[in-house]
């Protein structure tokens, strides 16, 4: 057995052990020790996830099948909606701004969520890839990373590279060492952005653990939001009246600045909307990520770049949280096709 396979058939990529490991690793890199009820939080919030990603693995089977030249041609006219979305983002902006910061403001924001489309359709285009074509996808994956550096945003440039990485190893294109050099360009990548953003500003980790642990401390049992911070953006799109962002929200709560936007890990958001129920929340992803994992190794293909996207978010989500609408999209589409394929007769 190669050391590809051996290490494919390992316990390391379950979600659950990379998602403890990377959590364990932003600790470290924060310095910064949450005190002892935001401990309990990460603790329980994890070992919910390990419940479901158990109850997914053991209980979910694919049934499924999929017209890869399907799957390549709506991936290609996804992709290229998405880049001519950022073509006229950049164009309405004036300009690009990775070069310079102050344009991001004018980006149009439905544009740019359009644009990021272009890295799940990157993850699908790879999965209907034949083995041989090593080549293809690193220029595929590099490619998304570069148009997503474009717009100044480190998570969508990592999640290009993680999650086409992750795909390609699934799918039996890249060997252990391709995925391995995959992630190191990601560190590199993530900075030289840092870089040229102002410099690696270590103390923003420390910043983001210390918001977490300050909303860990101020939360009730039953939350504080109830969803405010995790679904801003669905509540945007039916009210009325301006409505506050999660980001800007949690720095609000833990008293910062009018309009600061402060990231409080990925357990931060689920417990101040919901409190304990917050492990419900955490099952679910569980369960979802540990489905997938087991459809990516068995079945491959569309199901591996459903799994590795769902699973770069979440482990890209340790730092930032997840309270973007695009990314909850990206999570009920791969609920989606968990339930329909298990239940397809």
């Amino acid at each position: 057995m190669t050391l590809s396979k051996q290490f494919l058939q390992s316990e390391l990529l379950r979600p659950s052990v990379l998602l403890i490991l990377g959590t364990l690793l932003f600790m470290g890199v924060s310095v910064y020790v949450p005190g002892f009820k935001g401990l309990v939080v990460i603790v329980g919030c994890l070992a919910a996830f390990v419940i479901g990603e158990k109850i997914g693995f053991k209980k979910f089977k694919a049934k499924l099948n999929f017209d890869l030249k399907k799957v390549r041609t709506w991936s290609l006219i996804v992709f290229a909606i998405a880049l001519a979305s950022l073509y006229f983002d950049f164009y309405s902006a004036g300009g690009i701004p990775l070069f310079n910061t102050a344009i991001r403001r004018f980006l149009n924001p439905w544009l740019t969520s359009i644009a990021f489309l272009m890295v799940p359709a990157s993850a699908l285009l790879i999965s209907t890839l034949k083995k041989n074509a090593k080549l293809k996808t690193i220029a595929l994956i590099l490619f998304t990373a570069g148009m997503m550096a474009l717009l100044g945003y480190r998570t969508e440039v990592l999640a290009a590279l993680i999650s086409g990485g992750l795909v390609a190893y699934y799918c039996e294109i890249f060997e252990a060492k391709e995925a391995l050099a995959i992630a190191l360009v990601a560190i590199l990548a993530f900075t030289g952005m840092t870089l040229m953003r102002g410099g690696l500003q270590n103390y923003r980790f420390a910043t983001t653990l210390g918001a977490f642990d300050f909303i860990a401390e101020e939360t009730g049992s039953f939350g504080l939001t109830h969803g405010s911070v995790q679904f801003a953006d669905v509540v945007k799109m039916i009210a009325k009246e301006p409505v506050v962002g999660g980001r800007h929200l949690i720095a609000s709560i833990i008293g910062g600045r009018p309009g600061v936007s402060i990231t409080s890990t990925l357990y931060g958001p689920p417990f101040a909307d919901f409190g304990v129920f917050a492990l419900i929340e955490f099952l679910l992803l569980g369960l979802l990520a540990g489905g997938l994992y087991k459809f990516a190794k068995e079945k491959k293909g569309v199901f591996a770049a459903a799994h590795a996207i769902v699973l770069t978010f979440l482990l890209l989500g340790i730092e930032t949280g997840i309270t973007d609408l695009i990314i909850w999209i990206y999570f009920v589409l791969g609920g989606g096709l968990l339930v329909y394929s298990n239940f397809k007769k």
